[in-house]
């Protein structure tokens, strides 16, 4: 007979530690459930891997890139006919974005090929792409530059940069990014960062018309102040014209589109400065490159409600006026079916 006391407490010791991780993920369980009454979850938004997922699956004529402003191209695209249009919205924007997207993980599906040699996908004709000046700042200004691995890159790009210059913290973006989708139905998990402000506000619904007016102030400050010396980026030019360049090369008509801003966080100053000098380059490149602009800055019936509280997104509603809108007037073209 033993007389080791450590046997006879196993057991114990065991169902002590089972009970305590059943009180954890029972506790867990309540916080989420309780939670989720006072901070309903918001959809998923679609970002770059749904849109390549869109363009796999389909024939389209039209591929709309652009950065979350893209995402109001989805009201557009809903009143084509089915399968005309892929949207691709880049979270963050900013050229260089842009670019890689495009050559990374846009090329191989715009020239893939039957065994026969033909495109499959040969009814592709035009790339519409969606900016603003803002996609001339460096990723750097808004601290933006994770938002390239975490939502745009693979696990091939990720090993890739991974073994050439080994874990750092851009590449851990990625990571960051995929643990976070693996608890993609949990509000604690997807909304752990913002939480207690969204707990807050949701107790206590803030002042919108004082979040509007602070934000507008902010945004009037900005646009005419530092991204006046900041967004002007030669390595987002230069991306803007690599762009291009891939358009003209895979025969595919390009139609630049200036996306709408809130009136209200535009001074006159930022309108002649900022807003021009964007304005003017892009026309200058149009007219020495041959692609069409679609300049949509001012004009959109869109008022202060029709933008999200960071003066910047479009509502859902606001969508649709858009949507209405655009295709009555500066967007008509898109209704054509072009041919190849």
């Amino acid at each position: 007979m033993s007389d080791d006391p450590t046997r006879a407490e196993e057991p114990n010791g065991w169902r002590e530690i089972t009970t305590l991780v059943a009180i954890a993920l029972a506790v867990v369980v309540a916080a989420e459930l309780t939670i989720r009454k006072i901070v309903p979850m918001d959809p998923r938004i679609p970002e770059v891997a749904e849109g390549v997922a869109a363009l796999e699956a389909s024939n389209p004529d039209l591929l709309i890139l652009g950065s979350s402003h893209a995402r109001s191209f989805y009201a557009v695209v809903n009143r084509l006919e089915a399968g005309r249009a892929a949207v691709v919205p880049a979270e963050g924007g900013t050229f260089q974005v842009f670019n890689w997207v495009l050559r990374n993980r846009l090329d191989p599906l715009i020239r893939a090929r039957t065994p026969g040699g033909a495109r499959v996908r040969d009814r592709l004709a035009r790339l519409v792409l969606v900016t603003t000046y803002w996609d001339m700042c460096p990723a750097e200004y808004a601290h933006f530059e994770g938002n390239l691995p975490s939502r745009s890159w693979t696990l091939d790009h990720y090993a890739d940069d991974v073994l050439r210059n080994g874990m750092n913290p851009l590449n851990r973006n990625f990571v960051q990014a995929r643990f976070k989708k693996l608890f993609d139905l949990s509000v604690l998990a997807r909304e752990r960062g913002e939480l207690p402000t969204a707990l807050r506000e949701a107790l206590q619904p803030p002042d919108r018309d004082a979040r509007f007016a602070h934000r507008i102030a902010v945004r009037r400050d900005e646009v005419e102040g530092v991204e006046y010396d900041v967004c002007w980026d030669p390595a987002g030019r230069a991306a803007f014209d690599a762009i291009v360049e891939y358009t003209r090369a895979q025969d595919l008509s390009l139609t630049v589109v200036l996306f709408p801003l809130m009136a209200e966080t535009i001074t006159p100053k930022a309108a002649s400065t900022t807003l021009a000098r964007y304005a003017t380059w892009v026309r200058e490149r149009a007219a020495a490159e041959g692609f069409e602009v679609v300049d949509m800055t001012f004009g959109a019936p869109l008022e202060r409600d029709d933008f999200a509280l960071d003066c910047d997104h479009v509502t859902p509603a606001g969508n649709e006026r858009f949507a209405e809108w655009a295709l009555a007037g500066p967007l008509r073209s898109l209704r054509a079916e072009p041919a190849r």
